[in-house]
């Protein structure tokens, strides 16, 4: 939780939490969700209203809303994985709350690598009616660092493609440990096993007087808007899991790297999987380096749109079954 020191009322702010369209559309969504998925993800909102309206009031209560939000959209995506049996979900705990605090910190860093990496932002849409799906269009044009084009290709499902660093030729599986330890200097906590463990223990924190005395905080709004964010994205990523049984590259690839870092806190856990027998088919294939032109390999029908002077028809629209996405050392 950040505390800023800010009083809750510097300006007028409405009674009702402030949400992005994009955040009601992530709501209305969850609601057209099923079982304890949807359940949780309905009680993460609700959280965050009352997060809302509390704080002014019971600042250390509105906190703690906040924080509870998080978790019930952390339990969301659990709950997602463990239903579509994803390998080394069945580690993952609902009511540990390192678990769930852990989510975060893995999302800011996959977000700090792909920024720094310069990897154009993809396009994201979200059905308005029916089941909940997401599709994800990423523009392989930019990424292969081609300045000519407006060429965009979705994978089958959001996330099936994996992300790997080292020479292009012989790249391995990325699993943000290096990002990860970062993450927990910056922080000040000095490990990832401490920043997630504070994370984790902030309710406490909140709620129970330590020798220093009684719980009090205080924080500015945005502190509220932050974690809405977080709970909005959370919930995308577990209606991306619940939309497909299939296991998608990514999803194991970060999985992966969570149930490394877990393991570090709690000594000892096994199971999570092997990328190497994951299916990563190298269907899209995008190599680049800094300072040079980027290469696109097609080895596999992709769902393609836009103008591209290569080795595609651009009369045919032909659809992905997986992609993957290859990054050269030099862009970390």
């Amino acid at each position: 939780m950040t505390d800023t020191r800010s009083p809750a009322h510097d300006i007028a702010r409405s009674r009702d939490l402030p949400l992005h369209d994009w955040q009601l559309s992530v709501e209305n969504a969850v609601g057209r969700l099923t079982g304890h998925i949807r359940h949780a993800g309905r009680g993460a909102f609700e959280h965050l209203r009352k997060a809302w309206r509390l704080h002014g009031v019971d600042d250390e209560m509105s906190a703690f809303r906040a924080i509870t939000a998080e978790e019930e959209a952390a339990t969301a995506v659990i709950l997602a994985l463990q239903r579509q049996r994803y390998p080394g979900a069945n580690r993952l705990n609902a009511w540990n709350h390192v678990h769930k605090m852990a989510f975060w910190p893995l999302i800011a860093t996959i977000n700090d690598f792909l920024f720094r990496s310069g990897i154009p932002a993809p396009r994201v849409s979200l059905s308005k009616r029916g089941r909940p799906r997401v599709e994800l269009h990423l523009n392989i044009a930019a990424l292969a660092g081609m300045d000519d084009g407006d060429t965009w290709a979705s994978p089958d499902a959001p996330l099936n493609f994996g992300l790997r660093a080292g020479e292009a030729d012989n790249a391995m599986v990325h699993r943000f440990e290096q990002e990860l330890a970062e993450l927990a200097d910056r922080s000040g906590a000095g490990s990832i096993l401490r920043y997630i463990q504070a994370e984790a223990n902030q309710r406490n924190r909140l709620l129970y007087a330590s020798q220093d005395g009684i719980p009090h905080v205080e924080f500015h709004d945005d502190m509220l808007r932050s974690r809405a964010k977080r709970v909005c994205v959370l919930l995308m990523l577990a209606i991306i899991v619940a939309q497909t049984p299939q296991h998608q590259i990514f999803v194991l690839q970060c999985l992966e790297a969570m149930l490394v870092a877990l393991e570090r806190i709690e000594g000892q856990l096994s199971g999570y999987p092997e990328l190497s027998a994951s299916g990563d088919r190298p269907l899209l294939t995008i190599r680049r380096k800094q300072g040079e032109r980027g290469t696109i390999s097609l080895t596999a029908p992709v769902d393609v749109g836009g103008i591209w002077q290569g080795g595609w028809d651009a009369e045919r629209q032909i659809r992905a079954t997986a992609a993957r996405v290859t990054y050269g050392q030099t862009d970390l």
